[in-house]
């Protein structure tokens, strides 16, 4: 079932017709499996190269590939050198017997991540993929790395590491999110910070960190979708857009920033019930900090597009468009599913 929905929504966003959806995304999933269900590095290697493999077919189907072919070379040099550090790493560390080549693996995933210190090569990406390929590279390419990390035990003994590079991407993410004009740079920036939580929800309990990945996924799906139905690409065109579509636009940055009561929260609620019940109340701690801060700086963004927006629209009258089905469910996931995420916890 899962899969008929990804085949559903990729036919839609990326424009693929139904046999090349499903074949692409059925194999995605395969390599998932094979990085949440591995018992060793090598095979979760193997997964995560079948997954990057099916990115570059579903990306460069999109309805304008030349768009993307940057942004995929810049994509994929990054993904080879995260790669191959991990490869060699857990060779280095299965001949040797040592369990100090766990630091480079980890740090390759950081890289295949986007994390701090890696996190660089994020806002070059996606100021140069479409909605579509900005999707896949938040959510569905971070499953690998995710799962393998979480499934490792040695990831335990290094846990400070992937907590200081978690915190650490959470405020660099937050800090450099608001500095920007352009929408996909922002959502980039803030998949820094969203990484960030998952990759220290690793440490925790992996029921947790499925709950906050596959919620994750579906506000990045429904929020995406928007961006790419409204053709919004920089914050200057914001004014130019109905009352109605700038105040969606407006809940889903708030919901994606984790302001309460709105289902983004859900993701931070979560994540810090799981980790005080671990023992990580430092990390906690500035983890709040942190993502405050970033809430804080996404808030005084919204108002101040709002406002600008506002007298804009003045000038510029635009008609009210009419909802459809999707709309609808679109709102719900980004703004009332908050409650009904709590039976799942």
């Amino acid at each position: 079932m899962f899969g008929c929905v990804l085949a559903e929504v990729g036919s839609r966003i990326f424009s693929l017709n139904t046999v090349h959806t499903y074949f692409f995304f059925t194999l995605m999933m395969s390599g998932g499996l094979m990085c949440s269900g591995c018992t060793d590095l090598f095979t979760g290697w193997v997964g995560m190269e079948v997954m990057l493999l099916c990115f570059f077919p579903i990306v460069l189907k999109h309805n304008m590939p030349w768009l993307s072919v940057l942004g995929c070379v810049n994509y994929f040099i990054i993904q080879v050198i995260g790669s191959n550090v991990y490869f060699v790493s857990s060779c280095f560390m299965s001949a040797f017997d040592s369990k100090y080549w766990m630091i480079p693996i980890l740090l390759g995933l950081f890289l295949k991540l986007g994390m701090f210190p890696f996190s660089f090569w994020v806002p070059k990406v996606y100021s140069s993929l479409e909605w579509g390929g900005c999707l896949m590279v938040s959510v569905w390419q971070k499953y690998g790395p995710l799962f393998i990390m979480a499934n490792n035990y040695l990831n335990q003994k290094f846990w400070w590491l992937v907590a200081l590079s978690g915190v650490l991407s959470v405020w660099i993410g937050g800090m450099l999110g608001v500095t920007v004009n352009s929408v996909r740079v922002l959502m980039g920036w803030s998949s820094v910070c969203h990484a960030g939580w998952m990759a220290i929800l690793t440490l925790t309990s992996e029921w947790v960190l499925l709950l906050y990945f596959l919620t994750y996924a579906l506000i990045c799906t429904a929020l995406f979708s928007m961006f790419e139905l409204s053709g919004l690409m920089n914050f200057s065109s914001f004014g130019y857009f109905s009352q109605t579509t700038r105040a969606c636009l407006c809940l889903g940055l708030l919901s994606m920033a984790g302001i309460p009561p709105l289902s983004g929260f859900f993701l931070k609620w979560v994540g810090l019930l799981s980790l005080i019940e671990s023992g990580f109340e430092l990390t906690s701690l500035t983890l709040i900090m942190g993502s405050g801060m970033s809430a804080l700086l996404y808030m005084n963004l919204v108002f101040t597009l709002s406002v600008h927006s506002w007298v804009t629209s003045l000038s510029y009258p635009v008609t009210t468009p009419k909802w459809e089905a999707g709309d609808y469910i679109r709102m719900f996931i980004l703004i009332f599913m908050f409650p009904f995420l709590f039976f799942f916890y």
